[in-house]
């Protein structure tokens, strides 16, 4: 990898109370953003923290960018993070302000005119392609003033300067025209009912139309229109010769428009970007050099040919991992061809410390610069990602080695990114990079001074802590389960495994005898109960995990997806359901940082939680790709066919048993307990069953009930013992969720049950009553009782049509693609 350089030195802290924030928490970083905005509600690229940086800067355009610039790649960033945490006010503050291009101060930010005004800016022939009306019009200046100033006072001189920043790029506007605004409407949009009248839909085929018309004939798009001013220029005096950028092309700039196009693909069926996508992998093509296993920084037309620029650009090769995929590189460039990539850029741009290979990566190669290295943040933040995507592809393939690599790099990289970011109070950020003073970064700009905070590099470590791809729409598999990197047994690239914690809610063989067929019986079975590895493996094709290795996992999952609910969000609970659940309390034991909630505590918090009407649609996502069930014992096993039926419908890998048995009515008891009628139970329509309720007596329930609701514990054991048939849990259940309901939904536990609960899962058991149709449900075998039951979700043969369920003030669907019932919420409440 060529000659080690020092390590780079991290930015000074201009404030003691300046410290280095911990990466683990995405939702401090979305803080930072939150309050980087100017007085029009736009969120700017940096924020200065010292006036020490100003003498420091090139010159008076460099401050001004520093100043109150927005770099529109840098917004559409912001925009996809807002959109991640259900802010949608804020997500579609620049879709607004780039679709009615009314940004008070200015004329447009738009590059519109068609070749006949003073500044032309001609996308391919003035004469047939109008670019200046309504879905005609051309690309968005590539930074613009946040307060619309077009002359404002130097921060250093006091002069006044004009804003010059006036060059329309393909690649920022890849971004802030598609990449942005359709992340942002994928996830306003989980029931992928999109309309060719939406504004967000608009403004990408727009901005997409732009682009096509300056795509070469060689596949790449031009790196701007004519008109365009760049330095370059032989006459600059004159812009109706300004052609140098139009007879550029950028592999960066391409790669992002190879994203752009795969989306918009996806989201309207139209063959003409699955065209110009195809006409772009052509050129990526042809700027390949195999021989040395790397992309081109990119192409410029000279004399009526399309020739090769020189020089390495380290995200040309971290963002064709992230576009392009691990997979696509090394079909069209042969086996092991991204693991080749990566090498390539660790020798040309990486940056090594003083005990490990790599910190992070430089803009490209330092040394031929003849400068320090330097730690891009931004482009490491890509890196980590595009090689942890490489480590997943190659886990999967016989280059197990190169996986094994590729994670020591990007923990690596990761480590080191965690010491260089700055907080104070509740807000963490990263610096641009990690020079101190003013440094050429080899591609036409300079890193600014420190101590500086960057838009760009505060995201994308934010998209490093999420796993989110931005280059794929919804952020990839990774957006669903993504936990730390290396740890990877409960992770699949495709999600096609199903990874369960088994048991009752979380524990496994609390009944060893009756689940003698999944369990395996050891000395101490509460805490060392092992499914049966081999066997479900070899027949399934699945996973499992032992008992305390599982707890850790629920843990890591519990303190991986706490940003992914609202913004109020801020801790992670345990959510015990009866209140002393024995798993739980193991998990406490291991982990007894991690805070408990009460029953009461519970409920006031989910009522809060729903009124706040900021629940994720991410949680929706994660929902129908894995669930597991909490403690909740409202009603005990249902029938495993109808559990296996539910899970098909909701389109996950498992529901548990407190999910289905809620959706199918608090009041229905299945149990069996072990008498060898758990079959005949399971066919019985819900009013046959209440003979098979065996009561019990718990002693220490009846206390926690009389601590949460005021009664004696006596009232509880009465209610017990009185019930004929019919489960305390049910009792219990109504109080413990009527404030829930009524809140909510404006419904009282009665009329909730008698409206929906028992109609659903008459339906459900309308569709599973019969085993001798396979194609409609999952086989005998993939069912067990109390939850122990692992599986590869099947394709869902049919719909389940729940157009006759009645709705209520407020019901959320109880099922349906979309439609989750308050207790898949609550399930996704504690996957947070």
């Amino acid at each position: 990898c060529g000659k080690k350089s020092e390590e780079p030195p991290l930015p000074e802290e201009p404030k003691k109370l300046l410290a280095p924030a911990k990466i683990g928490d995405a939702l401090v970083m979305l803080n930072w953003v939150n309050q980087n905005i100017s007085s029009k509600g736009l969120p700017l690229s940096f924020q200065v923290l010292s006036e020490d940086v100003w003498p420091k800067t090139v010159n008076e355009h460099q401050r001004m960018v520093l100043k109150k610039g927005l770099v529109i790649y840098d917004g559409a960033l912001a925009q996809i993070l807002w959109a991640m945490s259900q802010d949608k006010e804020k997500a579609d503050r620049l879709i607004n302000l780039y679709w009615e291009d009314n940004l008070r101060g200015y004329q447009t930010i738009r590059a519109s005119n068609s070749g006949n005004k003073t500044q032309p800016f001609i996308y391919r022939n003035p004469n047939d392609t109008p670019v200046s009306e309504k879905d005609k019009r051309g690309y968005i200046f590539k930074i613009i003033d946040v307060d619309g100033q077009w002359e404002d006072e130097d921060v250093l001189t006091g002069t006044k300067k004009r804003w010059e920043q006036w060059q329309p790029i393909s690649g920022e506007n890849a971004w802030a025209g598609v990449i942005g605004p359709l992340q942002a409407y994928f996830q306003a949009h989980p029931d992928k009912e999109y309309s060719s009248q939406d504004v967000e839909l608009r403004l990408a085929e727009e901005i997409a139309r732009a682009a096509m018309l300056l795509q070469a004939d060689n596949g790449g798009i031009r790196y701007a229109p004519k008109g365009t001013w760049h330095e370059n220029d032989p006459e600059q005096s004159n812009p109706f010769k300004e052609e140098w950028a139009y007879n550029e092309q950028s592999t960066e700039n391409n790669l992002s428009w190879y994203a752009a196009f795969k989306m918009l693909s996806e989201i309207t069926k139209k063959q003409q970007y699955q065209q110009a996508l195809q006409a772009i992998e052509k050129y990526l093509e042809s700027v390949y050099r195999p021989q040395e296993g790397y992309f081109m920084q990119g192409m410029h037309y000279i004399n009526g040919q399309w020739l090769l620029n020189e020089g390495f650009a380290s995200d040309c090769q971290t963002w064709a991992i992230l576009s392009l995929g691990p997979e696509k590189i090394d079909e069209l460039f042969g086996q092991g061809a991204t693991y080749k990539l990566w090498q390539k850029t660790k020798e040309e741009a990486g940056v090594s410390g003083a005990a490990v290979e790599i910190t992070g990566i430089d803009f490209t190669n330092y040394r031929r610069l003849g400068r320090e290295a330097m730690v891009s943040y931004e482009w490491t933040g890509g890196a980590i990602l595009a090689v942890k995507a490489a480590a997943d592809y190659y886990a999967n393939t016989a280059k197990k080695d190169f996986a094994q690599e590729l994670t020591k790099d990007a923990l690596s990289m990761k480590e080191y990114a965690k010491a260089a970011a700055i907080r104070q109070d509740d807000w963490a950020a990263w610096p641009y990079a990690s020079n101190k003073e003013n440094a050429p970064t080899g591609f036409g700009w300079y890193a600014p001074p420190a101590p500086n905070l960057s838009l760009a590099s505060t995201v994308w470590m934010a998209f490093v802590e999420l796993g989110f791809n931005p280059f794929v729409l919804g952020g990839g598999p990774q957006d669903i389960l993504h936990n730390e990197l290396g740890h990877t047994e409960i992770y699949n690239k495709e999600i096609k495994q199903v990874f369960m914690f088994t048991g009752g809610g979380f524990g496994a063989g609390a009944r060893p005898q009756q689940d003698k067929d999944t369990v395996s019986k050891n000395e101490d079975n509460l805490a060392k109960a092992v499914l049966d590895y081999q066997e479900w493996e070899n027949k399934y094709g699945a996973k499992a995990m032992p008992y305390e290795k599982r707890l850790r996992k629920i843990y890591e999952l519990f303190a991986e997806h706490r940003v992914r609910g609202p913004p109020h969000l801020e801790q992670i609970y345990v959510f015990i359901g009866e209140p002393f659940d024995m798993p739980v309390l193991q998990l406490l034991k291991f982990y007894p940082e991690f805070p408990a909630l009460s029953l009461r505590e519970r409920n006031e918090y989910l009522v809060k939680f729903f009124k706040a009407d900021e629940w994720s649609i991410r949680q929706k996502k994660l929902l129908r790709q894995i669930t597991f069930a909490p403690y909740f014992k409202f009603s005990g096993n249902v029938p495993y066919e109808a559990r296996a039926y539910l899970a098909q419908l909701a389109e996950t890998g498992y529901l548990g048993t407190g999910v289905v048995s809620a959706l199918g009515g608090i009041g229905v008891k299945f149990i069996g307990n072990g008498s060898g009628e758990e079959d005949k139970i399971a066919r019985m329509k819900p009013e046959e069953v209440s003979g098979y309720y065996e009561p019990k007596t718990n002693l220490e329930l009846y206390d926690t009930l009389s601590e949460i609701f005021g009664q004696p514990w006596q009232y509880y054991q009465e209610l017990d013992e009185k019930s004929e048939g019919t489960s305390w849990a049910m009792y219990h259940s109504h109080m413990q969720y009527e404030e829930l309901r009524e809140s909510v939904f404006g419904l009282d536990a009665q009329t909730y049950q008698l409206k929906f609960g028992a109609k659903v899962l008459n339906i459900i058991l309308d569709k599973t009553e019969s085993r001798k149709s396979p194609e409609r449900f999952l086989p005998d075998e993939f069912g067990a009782y109390n939850g122990c039951s692992i599986y590869e979700p099947k394709e869902n043969k049919e719909s389940l049509d729940n157009s006759s369920l009645e709705e209520g003030p407020g019901q959320l669907s109880l099922l349906g693609d979309e439609g989750l019932s308050p207790i898949q919420v609550i399930i996704g409440v504690l996957i947070l």
